[in-house]
C-alpha cells in the first residue's frame, strides 16, 4: 500500500518533469517565431543563441518556466531591431539595394503602418521583392487590404491635416448642445473613411474636392441633414451633384481646423 503510494507520486513527478520538457521546447519555437515577426525578418543563431542561454540563466536562478519564457518575451521586444528600422546594410559604404526583408518592411510601415505579414514575408523569403512585377503584385493586394486605412489615416491625414482633429478639435461642446462625443468621432472618421475608399477602388485623388459621396454614420448623416437606412453603421451619403463642391471643401473638421490658422 505505502510502495504504491509513493510510486505514484515518483511516476507524477517524472510525468510532470516530461510535460514541462515538452512544454519549455514548445515557448521556446515560439519565442523564436515571435522574435521573427518582430524583427522582420529569420532571427539569427546568434540571436537565438542568447536567448537561449538568457533562459537557461533564468531557470538556473530558480524562475518557473512561465517567469523565465515572459523574460525571454521582454528581451525581444527591448531589441533594437523590434524598436528600430534597420536594415543590412549597416556599416556599408555607397550606393546598396535593399535586400528582400528591408523591402517588405519599408512596404509595410508606409502603407499599414505596422510589421509585414506572413504573405509579405514569405515573398521576401523567397527572394522575389526584388522582382518588379511581384512588388506591383503585392503592393496591388496591399492596398485592397483593410490595414490600408492606416495610410489614409497617417499618410493622408497628416497632408490635409485631418489627423489632429481629436486634438485640436476648436469647436466647443457647451456652446453647441449636438455636438456630441459620437459627432465628434464621427467627423474625425469621415475623411478616413473616404480617402480608403478612393485607394481602394483606384480613383483619382481629385476626387477628395468632387466626389458627390461620403462615409457618414447616423449621427454624421443627421447633421448634414440626412439619414441611414435601419440598422446602418457607416454608409455613403449622396446628392450634392458633380456642380458643387466635394466632401474635403465642406468636411466640418477641415472647416474646424481652418479656424485655427
Amino acid at each position: 500500500m505505502v510502495h504504491r503510494f509513493f510510486q505514484e507520486i515518483r511516476d507524477g513527478l517524472l510525468l510532470q518533469q516530461e510535460l514541462t520538457k515538452i512544454a519549455e521546447h514548445r515557448a521556446l519555437e515560439d519565442v523564436k517565431s515571435l522574435a521573427s515577426r518582430a524583427f522582420r525578418r529569420p532571427v539569427l543563431d546568434s540571436e537565438y543563441s542568447a536567448l537561449l542561454t538568457l533562459y537557461k540563466k533564468l531557470r538556473e536562478d530558480g524562475q518557473s518556466v512561465a517567469a523565465a519564457v515572459r523574460g525571454l518575451l521582454i528581451t525581444v521586444l527591448m531589441s533594437p531591431s523590434f524598436s528600430y528600422h534597420q536594415t543590412s546594410l549597416n556599416g556599408m559604404d555607397g550606393v546598396q539595394p535593399l535586400d528582400n526583408y528591408d523591402v517588405a518592411s519599408r512596404l509595410s510601415f508606409f502603407l499599414w503602418s505596422s510589421i509585414p505579414d506572413a504573405v509579405l514575408l514569405e515573398s521576401a523569403a523567397s527572394r522575389k521583392l526584388q522582382d518588379d512585377s511581384e512588388l506591383r503584385a503585392q503592393v496591388r493586394r496591399m492596398l485592397k487590404d483593410p490595414k490600408i486605412e492606416s495610410f489614409a489615416r497617417e499618410f493622408l491625414g497628416q497632408w490635409l491635416r485631418y489627423r489632429d482633429y481629436l486634438e485640436k478639435d476648436p469647436i466647443l461642446a457647451d456652446a453647441f448642445p449636438g455636438y456630441s462625443d459620437e459627432l465628434r468621432s464621427a467627423i474625425f472618421d469621415e475623411p478616413t473613411h473616404l480617402a480608403t475608399y478612393l485607394i481602394q477602388k483606384d480613383l483619382p485623388i481629385t476626387e477628395l474636392l468632387s466626389s458627390d459621396l461620403t462615409f457618414v454614420n447616423a449621427a454624421l448623416a443627421k447633421h448634414y441633414v440626412g439619414e441611414l437606412e435601419t440598422g446602418s453603421q457607416v454608409g455613403f451619403y449622396e446628392g450634392r451633384g458633380r456642380n458643387r463642391p466635394g466632401p474635403f471643401v465642406h468636411h466640418v473638421g477641415e472647416r474646424a481646423m481652418d479656424s485655427l490658422k
